[in-house]
């Protein structure tokens, strides 16, 4: 069986407490089973209340599989920058022609001592002439195949999401999210936004984005008081 510990695939927080996985799993194993179970990773890794309970079932089953554990989560956290970002859709000159958009309207990307980006999942953009940090996600729109754009998914503060910039015909979204269909998204990048009931990361509002065009109207749109 295939299935996941979280609210769906790769998403937290667990669904089942520890005894409940811990067991139902030790059921599937002695009769003769076996269970694959999925869970989320932030930047390479595990989090604390999905490794607690992947320890629970190890501990369930009686075999060497606390072991194993500790093995993989030392592997996923010494994945390295470069690692790590190469998992991500986006090419460098998508990525380049984003940050030039965002120049030209004041927003500057925000880097690590590396020179590196300062999140692997999103690019994080800031201004002294807008209240919010603003996160585009390198993946979610972006083809695999050629890291090329077909939307961005853009990312703001809750409180500072204007519903007056949505306009589809110019390519500006409400960008609901697929499995409440609220807009409302989560992220562990999303530092300083609210942590609402029911979630374990901070939660912005994101503009679903048709192009460099659209998305320059929208930040032009979003310096406006």
């Amino acid at each position: 069986a295939l299935s996941f510990l979280g609210q769906t695939w790769g998403v937290g927080p667990t669904r089942f407490p520890d005894e409940l996985a811990a067991g139902y799993t030790k059921l599937v194993a002695a009769r003769g089973g076996a269970i694959t179970w999925d869970v989320p990773t932030d930047n390479g890794n595990i989090p604390d209340d999905f490794l607690r309970q992947l320890a629970s079932i190890g501990n369930a089953l009686r075999g060497g599989y606390q072991l194993r554990l500790c093995m993989m989560k030392s592997a996923l956290q010494q994945h390295s920058l470069k690692d790590v970002q190469h998992m991500a859709n986006m090419n460098g000159t998508t990525r380049q022609s984003i940050v030039d958009v965002c120049n030209r309207q004041g927003f500057t990307i925000q880097l690590k001592a590396d020179g590196s980006d300062e999140y692997d999942k999103n690019l994080l953009f800031r201004t002294n002439k807008y209240p919010s940090k603003v996160f585009i996600h390198r993946d979610t729109g972006i083809s695999a195949s050629s890291g090329n754009l077909s939307y961005l998914k853009v990312a703001v503060h809750p409180n500072h999401f204007k519903e007056g910039l949505v306009s589809p015909s110019e390519g500006i979204e409400s960008f609901l999210n697929r499995r409440t269909m609220v807009n409302l998204h989560s992220s562990s990048n999303y530092t300083d936004f609210p942590v609402y009931a029911g979630t374990h990361e901070p939660c912005g509002k994101c503009y679903k984005v048709t192009g460099l065009i659209a998305l320059e109207r929208l930040l032009a749109g979003l310096l406006t008081t």
